[in-house]
């Protein structure tokens, strides 16, 4: 992948992807919490 390497916008390419993972990730984990913190009322 040397062209990727050597392409002056290989940072906004890695940005664009990583930004939806991230926020992905975090919504994930944000629901996880909010998850458990519900079963906490519940049970």
């Amino acid at each position: 992948m040397k062209v990727v390497e050597d392409h002056p916008h290989r940072q906004d390419f890695e940005a664009a992807i990583a930004t939806p993972i991230y926020l992905a990730d975090k919504l994930i984990k944000s629901a996880d919490e909010h998850q458990k913190q519900l079963s906490q009322y519940w049970s």
